[in-house]
């Protein structure tokens, strides 16, 4: 078996009848040129508009977190479309064996792994966990892992602990099965780092093979009794497909103390969002730059958006300082 990257990035998977009884065969997977944005998850009903201003506030507010969950359950789009709300001018650093992240900001650093160029695992090969260590010396202010699996989830947390905020992609299905297997023996992170983690979002596949839905949003707090500490925020309901606020935010709790106005910034967040959806703002670009324009000047993004008057020109002001700021 041989897997490799095609000239346009997708991965191919190559079996030979060797081990293939029935013969040889290969696969492909194609990833999309442009990645879904935060407005079209919401249109594709994978996430809500109070579920993404939420993880808006929380990825400003420089809280680490993890997209969780099985194969083909969306992880990355999730990761993609989340990445639009890092702080525009941040310096931030993507590490991953298969090309898939594709984030807006220009002060990006893209890392791939690479394959020994012989046989053995001579010293020719570079790894995630090597790749880690490396993006630590380059000073960034995010770290995003394509998808964390053995020994480099020590070196991810150990920079969770150092003021690296770090964003990355997991294969487990609940909270349990995430703290059980980054407390086992091949990755072996302890409940004191794991509690540096800010939050789980959860991606899941339901109903056709093209529906995706974010089932939970889970906060980790604290270590009590010895065990690790987590409250759901938002929950996925089955029956009736829809995904509700469940709990009071502690994060937000805490946040309120350091930022007494981080309510209304949430609030404006998502009524930035529910516009965008509302007028079916949801191409790569616009949305990119409605959120720089948010950052850079929320008072004049909003009042645009409340005068229904939101545009590509606008924003193009916004972004260039010609509101004057604030």
């Amino acid at each position: 078996m041989q897997g490799t990257a095609l000239p346009d990035g997708s991965r191919i998977q190559l079996t030979l009848d060797e081990v293939a009884p029935r013969g040889e065969n290969f696969t492909i997977r194609k990833f999309r040129e442009v990645p879904f944005t935060p407005v079209d998850l919401v249109q594709l009903g994978t996430f809500t508009v109070d579920q993404l201003a939420y993880l808006w506030t929380c990825i400003d507010a420089g809280l680490s977190g993890i997209v969780a969950g099985g194969t083909a359950s969306g992880k990355t789009t999730a990761l993609n479309a989340l990445s639009m709300f890092l702080p525009p001018k941040s310096k931030v650093v993507s590490i991953e064996d298969t090309r898939e992240l594709q984030i807006p900001q220009e002060n990006w650093v893209a890392s791939l792994t690479r394959e020994p160029m012989t046989g053995d695992a001579d010293e020719t090969g570079i790894d995630m966990f090597d790749l880690l260590r490396g993006a630590l010396r380059q000073r960034p202010e995010y770290i995003l892992v394509g998808e964390v699996r053995g020994e480099e989830a020590r070196d991810m947390f150990e920079a969770m602990s150092t003021g690296h905020t770090t964003y990355s992609t997991f294969h487990a299905d609940r909270v349990e099965a995430v703290l059980n297997r980054l407390q086992g023996p091949r990755m072996g992170v302890e409940k004191e780092l794991i509690s540096e983690l800010g939050f789980l979002c959860f991606q899941a596949q339901v109903g056709s093979e093209s529906e995706r839905r974010n089932t939970e949003i889970a906060e980790v707090l604290d270590i009590e009794g010895g065990r690790l500490k987590t409250r759901t925020v938002f929950e996925w309901s089955e029956p009736d497909d829809t995904i509700e606020q469940v709990n009071r935010s502690a994060h937000m709790a805490t946040l309120r103390q350091e930022q007494p106005a981080i309510d209304d910034r949430t609030d404006r967040r998502r009524e930035l969002l529910a516009y965008l959806v509302a007028e079916d703002i949801s191409g790569y670009e616009a949305v990119s730059a409605a959120v720089r324009a948010f950052e850079r000047s929320p008072d004049r993004v909003i009042e645009q958006v409340r005068a229904g008057a939101l545009d590509a020109e606008t924003l193009h002001h916004i972004e260039a300082g010609d509101d004057g700021g604030e």
